[in-house]
């Protein structure tokens, strides 16, 4: 617990100075064109910045229309060459390794990303001047944070600041990133849940949830979960990110209303709590600094103790 609060200080100072260092969307508009990195796009007397299309190339940020039961939404995503670059093999989503490191792959097939999504909930100064959390969780360049998580540097964001022509980072002090990673083309590009049969998608499994209270893991795998399907007092919108026959049930607007599985709080919630040694011999778990949670149907659910737990 020292550490996650050690961690959460120096990741919170590390957010807002990346932010002044220019993560913010006014600048990532302004970045180089991606094709046509050496254009000038300073203009005098404007603080806009010159389209990239005048130099043949697209913007560093395009908005996509993304289609998921049947319902259409807009996205804004960052096509830098870095970033593009990061996000594919994050994902794992590219036709070929050699395509994953080349930006100007315009994935003719549609098994490949061309950029990284910036969120689309939250107000002024949280809206597109962060990484999409739905599939960035846990990256310090989220505009919030899961209670009781650590957060990542990643390469992502050392990518975006390699873009911007200004900084060269040391990727080997990126810090790895857990969720979505190698989770494929689908979990980038469908919804967290099918809507037809109401069951979370494969390449979501561990990390979503359909039903209210649902026991599980954090992401990071350092605490026990709760499903957070919420009931919101109105339809969601947009409609696209509706997943249930009721309208009004969902996850957390910055999951794209996608329930998933939230830190539990109280006894042994913890993995890392030594002192819930009453949990050994009822549910053969044992709590330490190594310990990490998963998921079991192998449960002593009548709570007899039957034996000694090794």
């Amino acid at each position: 617990d020292d550490e996650r609060r050690v961690d959460g200080v120096l990741k919170v100072l590390l957010h807002e100075t990346f932010h002044v260092l220019g993560f913010t969307y006014d600048k990532i508009r302004e970045l180089p064109c991606p094709d046509a990195p050496s254009y000038d796009r300073y203009q005098p007397s404007t603080w806009e910045p010159r389209p990239c299309a005048a130099a043949g190339s697209r913007d560093p940020v395009a908005v996509h229309r993304v289609t998921t039961g049947g319902y259409a939404h807009d996205e804004r995503r960052v096509h830098t060459p870095k970033v593009v670059e990061a996000a594919r093999r994050h994902f794992d989503c590219a036709e070929a390794a050699e395509q994953a490191a080349d930006p100007l792959y315009t994935c003719a097939s549609g098994e490949c990303i061309d950029g990284a999504a910036l969120e689309d909930a939250g107000g002024e100064g949280t809206n597109g001047s962060h990484w999409e959390k739905r599939l960035f969780l846990g990256e310090t360049m989220c505009g919030t944070t899961q209670d009781g998580e650590t957060s990542a540097v990643s390469a992502l964001t050392l990518a975006l600041f390699e873009d911007a022509g200004w900084y060269r980072p040391d990727y080997a002090a990126a810090e790895p990133l857990a969720w979505g990673r190698g989770a494929g083309c689908a979990f980038v590009e469908s919804a967290c849940i099918d809507k037809a049969s109401g069951a979370v998608l494969p390449e979501g499994s561990s990390l979503f949830c359909t039903t209210a209270a649902e026991a599980g893991c954090t992401s990071d795998r350092k605490r026990r979960g709760a499903c957070a399907r919420l009931q919101y007092a109105s339809a969601i919108t947009p409609a696209s990110q509706r997943y249930f026959d009721d309208a009004a049930a969902g996850g957390p607007a910055f999951f794209d209303y996608c329930p998933v599985f939230a830190g539990s709080s109280g006894a042994a919630a913890s993995c890392a709590d030594a002192s819930a040694t009453m949990y050994e011999l009822e549910w053969g778990s044992a709590h330490g600094d190594a310990s990490l949670c998963f998921t079991s149907t192998l449960l002593n659910t009548s709570y007899v103790v039957v034996g000694s737990a090794h």
